[in-house]
């Protein structure tokens, strides 16, 4: 194949737009590329036209011939227009044509459109813009930190610290941590230069410009900018205030447990240290009663009774204040118990109210064996019964009793015990389960007040909780949930 068959396979194969034209400007050849640039259809429309055509400016067009004859050579950037009139960037590249003899023949031109890589630089720019943006106006701190901890840049947010950003660039960051957490930043650096694609959020302890600490999450990435280095991308938030929160919300939580503890520890040492002064108050009271009740009028006689029966009243507030303050405290260890029976058990000790109130009890599922302190379940179910027994209303009594799981995946088992009695005024479904608050007087329904802060007290010390349902005049659900397991106990 010959040279010159070859040049004209590259010219009309060439991605670039190629042209000829002779010493008027005259387009004489041209490849399909410059047709596709240009926007034309054929090679025949374009052939013919003088070369300006295709240029947005006549005068840039003669400025390119004036080049070419002067010097053969002409490259550089240049505004054209396609047939429909759309404008586009091209870079072109000029020569001029000579015979074998240098006489000139014409001029040879191959351009390429750049409209679309402008384009791409354009986007890429704005796109920069926006970036920079949003990292300069970003309301937290974000840094770029290379491998060595030296600080690459950072936003305006730096105020945090105390800093302006020209304090601080190229400084390294360990001078920005405190002593308890500057190993820490230095481990977290490099974990994250040798695990790049693995991000990183932690909480460290930062120094103001003032000396002042303060606490910050920093949550940070590897990234590589666009020479292809690497450094740390960080975002740092204060949240100083949130961990003064939390400090304070533990103390406070640390001091509640503590105030607990020592009132627990006082209703039991005074509940278990007033039972021996008040039984020697009964029984004193008692043996005088035997013995001079009979010789006194009946102002006497009323004082006398008025003595023993609250001193019976007051050995009972004792008595089960007491037994309150044990709860979790002086308990047996727990145990696998079987709540069929336990129930059976506590019906039994109702056997003859149950009779003389016609009381239907209902026992609406099966009971399941759960993990409990025996005698203190009893208790709990104990009360409940008793409660929907003494307040019960016009109507015989009935009293459902069942279980069954939140959920089948659920951690608790959920019991309830349902009557048709007087019912509770929801504004009092707090008020019930606190110690010595009553509802009504002592007359018109006896008790200490203890009973459903006990149940509350032996619910939570099984890992669960209690709360009730009521309508005054339609009844009460009393629902209660114990744990399933030990590890909630533990927690």
């Amino acid at each position: 194949m010959s040279d010159s068959i070859k040049k004209i396979q590259v010219f009309d194969s060439s991605m670039a737009a190629n042209s000829i034209a002779d010493t008027d400007g005259i387009i004489r050849v041209v490849n399909d590329s410059f047709v596709k640039t240009w926007g034309f259809s054929s090679i025949d429309e374009v052939l013919g036209k003088h070369i300006c055509y295709f240029l947005d400016s006549n005068e840039q067009c003669h400025e390119i011939i004036d080049a070419l004859d002067e010097t053969g050579f002409w490259e550089g950037d240049y505004s054209a227009i396609k047939k429909d009139g759309t404008r586009f960037t091209a870079h072109g590249l000029a020569t001029t044509l000579n015979d074998k003899d240098g006489k000139r023949i014409g001029y040879q031109s191959t351009v390429i459109d750049y409209s679309e890589r402008q384009e791409i630089e354009n986007q890429s720019k704005r796109s920069e813009e926006k970036y920079y943006n949003i990292f300069k106006n970003a309301p937290r701190l974000i840094t770029l930190v290379y491998e060595d901890g030296t600080l690459k840049d950072c936003n305006d947010r730096i105020d945090i610290l105390g800093y302006t950003k020209e304090e601080v660039v190229g400084k390294n960051i360990s001078i920005f941590f405190s002593e308890i957490s500057k190993q820490n930043a230095i481990d977290t650096l490099d974990y994250l230069f040798s695990n790049s694609k693995e991000g990183v959020d932690k909480e460290y302890v930062m120094v103001k410009k003032t000396g002042e600490e303060i606490d910050v999450s920093i949550k940070s990435a590897i990234a590589t900018d666009e020479e292809g280095s690497k450094h740390a991308l960080c975002f740092i938030a204060d949240i100083t205030r949130h961990k003064n929160a939390e400090r304070r919300l533990i103390k406070a939580a640390r001091d509640l447990k503590r105030s607990n503890e020592e009132l627990e520890q006082f209703a039991y040492i005074a509940s278990h240290d007033l039972q021996e002064p008040l039984r020697a108050v009964s029984s004193y009271c008692q043996l005088l009663k035997e013995k001079e009740y009979n010789d006194v009028d009946e102002e006497s006689k009323k004082f006398f009774d008025y003595i023993i029966n609250s001193s019976f009243r007051m050995k009972t507030l004792i008595k089960e204040l007491l037994d309150y303050s044990r709860v979790g405290r002086k308990d047996k260890p727990f145990e696998r118990i079987n709540l069929k029976n336990l129930l059976e058990e506590v019906l039994s000790d109702f056997d003859m109210l149950i009779e003389d109130s016609k009381a239907e009890i209902i026992i609406e599922s099966s009971m399941p064996n759960i993990l409990a302190i025996r005698f203190r379940v009893k208790q709990l179910l104990h009360n409940l019964v008793s409660n929907s027994l003494k307040f019960r209303g016009k109507d015989h009594p009935i009293i459902r009793i069942g279980c069954c799981e939140e959920n089948e995946n659920s951690h608790y088992w959920l019991f309830y015990v349902k009557d048709n009695g007087i019912g509770i005024d929801s504004k009092y479904y707090d008020r019930i389960f606190g110690v010595f608050k009553r509802l009504y007087s002592r007359e018109e329904y006896p008790g200490t007040g203890i009973g459903l802060a006990l149940c509350k007290r032996i619910a939570e010390a099984h890992g669960g909780d209690i709360w009730v349902e009521s309508e005054v005049g339609k009844g009460t659900y009393v629902y209660f949930t114990i744990a399933k397991s030990w590890a909630i106990f533990e927690d």
